[in-house]
């Protein structure tokens, strides 16, 4: 696997001016910029965590490197209680037909991931069946100025989106394999 920020962006590095990612353990915020000077405190690109890029002009991103290993345990995320930045991953949507989705193309808020409760189902509370995040907000720019936008429990994530998650613990986030039933 190449998780290297500089695989993942290197052929996009004309129309990328930074890419971001809010560390909740530390409180700090890390940066890349493939502008070639080391002076970057944001190494790899890894599941789970949200990544905000600012591109120059309007700009299509498919990125790519070889991310994610078919022999390696998936990656899980620590949250801290508070706002966490993450990033939803997945490869299908969780309803039939089942659609490949790529795992990093994100064309804005057309709902072509999964719904939130089903990417989210680890932030569940098993006993209760309440999921313990209160807070999902994410960022599409051309519905400037009202970009910002709230997201439910029936709503859809979609891969290769960031978002921000507000959980009154600190907790796991892990990709989903299943999605837990609803009553009817």
């Amino acid at each position: 696997k190449n998780d290297s920020m500089h695989a993942v962006f290197d052929e996009h590095a004309a129309q990328i001016k930074t890419v971001s990612t809010y560390d909740p353990e530390t409180r700090l915020w890390h940066v890349f910029t493939p502008d070639g000077v080391e002076n970057d405190d944001l190494g790899a690109m890894l599941p789970g965590w949200g990544y905000w890029v600012l591109a120059g002009d309007d700009t299509e991103l498919l990125i790519g490197g070889a991310l994610f290993s078919p022999v390696v345990t998936p990656a899980t995320k620590q949250l801290k209680r508070g706002w966490n930045l993450i990033g939803y991953y997945g490869l299908a949507v969780d309803e039939p037909p089942e659609t490949p989705i790529d795992p990093l193309e994100y064309d804005g808020p057309d709902h072509d991931g999964r719904r939130a409760r089903c990417a989210l189902s680890s932030l569940v509370d098993t006993q209760q069946g309440f999921p313990r995040w209160s807070g999902l907000w994410s960022y599409w720019e051309p519905l400037n100025p009202n970009q910002w936008m709230p997201f439910g429990f029936e709503d859809r994530m979609d891969p290769g989106a960031g978002y921000w998650l507000e959980i009154d613990i600190d907790d796991e986030y892990s990709p989903s394999t299943v999605c837990p039933r609803t009553r009817p």
